[in-house]
């Protein structure tokens, strides 16, 4: 990468700056802890609607995914029910590469034993 495509980079990324802030405070508040990422889930899926993407949600197959190796088994009495993966796709304008970008929305419990001044 260029020093000059590295400034146009961050030069625009300056001007979401703000947005950005904020956007990852709002979702820092949501408590999606496993199998409890369904609101988070539906804000994100807002979230790209209100940029312009096309967006679906898609459950998960709980079945499908558990004959795969990377397969983790879920904790006792968790279910992949009411928690929908969130695609978002920006169609381009010619026939270059694609971008992938994926993230997961749970989270683990802040330990009591934190050092935090403020809640995370």
């Amino acid at each position: 990468m260029t020093e000059e495509i590295k400034k146009q980079l961050i030069t625009e990324a300056d001007k979401y700056k703000d947005r950005l802030v904020s956007l990852v405070s709002k979702l820092t508040q949501f408590d999606s802890f496993i199998g409890d990422e369904k609101e988070i889930a539906y804000f994100i899926k807002d979230e790209l609607n209100k940029i312009g993407l096309e967006v679906r949600t898609e459950d998960v197959d709980h079945e499908l995914i558990k004959k795969r190796k990377e397969y983790i088994p879920m904790p006792e009495n968790t279910s992949y029910k009411d928690r929908p993966n969130v695609y978002g796709t920006l169609k381009g304008n010619g026939n270059g590469r694609d971008l992938y970008l994926f993230g997961h929305t749970d989270i683990v419990p802040v330990d009591e034993n934190t050092t935090w001044k403020y809640p995370p």
